[in-house]
């Protein structure tokens, strides 16, 4: 089995700091609800997702149905949303 190594216990305490730092940011009204057009959210849902699943049709592994799953399950829940975030 492989170590794990810095970087990767860096990056989800840098991911898990920057939406807890998002969340107190909307409790103190420093961003403001935004709701996007069906084309907008389409566009961002396909700006989301298709890296991932490129990059899964691209990479000849194993684990190339999770990254296009991933990526699809990612571009859904992007579409789905209907209210974002901005700041003021």
């Amino acid at each position: 089995m492989e170590h794990i190594s810095t970087i990767q216990l860096i990056i989800p305490l840098i991911i898990v700091a920057a939406l807890i730092l998002q969340y107190f940011a909307i409790k103190r009204g420093m961003f403001v609800p935004v709701i996007y057009s069906k084309n907008q959210r389409i566009g961002a849902a396909i700006i989301v997702a298709a890296p991932m699943i490129v990059f899964g049709i691209i990479v000849n592994s194993h684990h190339t149905p999770i990254f296009v799953i991933f990526g699809i399950v990612m571009g859904y829940a992007c579409f789905r949303r209907k209210t974002w975030y901005r700041r003021k």
